[in-house]
């Protein structure tokens, strides 16, 4: 039995609204094309590729059956949690309980499928991490991956840059990258290291001063919703 989404004020009225237990649809996901069942109306409510893949004259509306081999069941298995209840998190998980490189892979997937309210809460839980415990190591894991799959401006580089700043790790990182660029994407890590080193002057030098990450609720990396989907 599907479950209630748990959605904020204004997304309430209209969610209650729509169709969004009608029919199901088959999600096949990654070359063995493992399945999962999901109600069209949430996929196309929070979604606008699913809204035009399943509301179009393309095959996937014909058929009732979407295909996504370049993603991981992992993800997609967090994707279906999150549609039903709002929450990446399963009952009774934390925020540290969230591997980060799912986090990241699940803003991604949400960027790829144009979800930005899945983006915005898989931000919310990276920005709870405790970064102290991290030593920098598992952010470096994720900056070829990032920077792989998104472009200049984005949100989410600007919240790994701002996790350097805030946390001291430029001078190690740079020294790091140094003996290291073999092991790496080198395009991506180069256009972070850039990033960081500009990031860092203007912290440095223009006084530019924001709020520590750890000070926010990640709001302040949020994508914009629009306002139609939501009154």
């Amino acid at each position: 039995m599907a479950l209630v989404p748990a959605m904020n004020q204004s997304q309430n009225i209209n969610v209650l609204r729509a169709p969004l237990y009608d029919t199901m649809i088959h999600v096949k996901v990654g070359e063995e094309e493992i399945d999962f069942t999901i109600h069209k109306g949430l996929l196309c409510y929070f979604s606008a590729y699913f809204d035009r893949a399943l509301n179009g004259s393309f095959k996937e509306a014909q058929e009732k059956v979407i295909y996504l081999r370049d993603e991981s069941p992992e993800i997609i298995k967090l994707f279906n949690l999150w549609l039903y209840t709002q929450d990446i998190r399963d009952y009774g998980q934390s925020s540290e309980d969230v591997p980060l490189n799912y986090l990241v892979r699940l803003y991604l997937f949400g960027q790829c499928r144009q979800i930005p309210k899945l983006q915005n809460d898989a931000i919310n839980l990276i920005v709870k991490v405790n970064w102290n415990d991290m030593k920098g190591e598992n952010l470096e894991d994720q900056i070829d991956l990032i920077y792989s799959h998104t472009s200049s401006g984005s949100i989410l580089r600007k919240l790994w840059v701002d996790l350097y700043l805030e946390n001291e790790w430029v001078d190690n990182t740079l020294s790091t990258f140094k003996g290291n660029l073999h092991n790496h994407n080198l395009p991506a890590t180069i256009e972070f290291l850039v990033e960081l080193v500009v990031a860092q002057y203007d912290f440095i030098e223009k006084g530019c001063i924001h709020l520590p990450v750890s000070a926010t609720d990640g709001s302040s990396y949020h994508i914009p919703i629009d306002k139609k989907s939501s009154t």
